[in-house]
């Protein structure tokens, strides 16, 4: 998922300072999170945003918007988080309580902070994940497979995220080598599905944090 973007990562000329970019594809993540998501058989899809300030707290809500207008769904406006699990919980509270036309049965959380506290939200409004409402976080941490109901998830690979930093970072230092070129962003296939340890190797009925409506 990663992407070195030509409008961030280009050299910048014209006497101003070089600025080398190297980030994940927050955008194809966040649209293939959705489309698993409509995929399982929902209609919409809700999301928690991060904080407005950061950059990928835009490029989420992109692609999770941009997934439902290709699917012909309908969406409710994102509520906002600030990547902790409490405001993941606060913000999923604020959708349990909203009325209109769009069931509340799948979640995006733009990271799996939030979507821990969003399980936690769930789980005590007296609903469950995934019989009730499917959760899908984003960055696959650690944590993500020791949940009671381990968390469903897109990876990023930050040690290859580095790796690209530092190849790009030290030729532009150095004034020597060349720089890695850029690389087009590989779009997860799919969320990570984990499984609770105990469980291994046998399979599971039902799939990590996902459930269908």
């Amino acid at each position: 998922m990663l992407r070195c973007p030509d409008e961030e990562g280009a050299a910048r000329r014209n006497g101003q300072r070089r600025r080398i970019t190297v980030g994940n594809d927050d955008i194809g993540g966040a649209a293939q999170a959705t489309e698993h998501l409509l995929g399982l058989g929902h209609r919409t899809v809700h999301h928690i945003a991060g904080p407005l300030a950061r950059a990928s707290s835009g490029h989420r809500p992109r692609g999770w918007r941009s997934a439902l207008r290709a699917a012909g769904a309908g969406g409710p406006p994102p509520a906002h988080g600030d990547w902790s699990p409490e405001s993941g919980y606060h913000a999923t509270r604020e959708l349990l309580g909203r009325t209109g036309p769009f069931a509340f049965t799948a979640l995006f959380a733009a990271n799996d902070q939030m979507a821990v506290g969003a399980i936690h939200a769930i789980e005590r409004s007296g609903r469950r994940v995934p019989d009730d409402i499917s959760v899908v976080g984003f960055d696959d941490i650690p944590e993500a497979a020791y949940l009671s109901v381990p968390l469903s998830t897109i990876r990023q690979d930050f040690a290859e995220t580095a790796r690209r930093a530092i190849g790009r970072l030290i030729p532009a230092i150095t004034g020597e080598g060349t720089p890695a070129p850029d690389a087009r962003p590989d779009r997860a296939r799919r969320p990570r599905e984990h499984r609770p340890a105990a469980e291994h190797p046998a399979p599971l009925p039902r799939k990590a944090s996902e459930g269908r409506p």
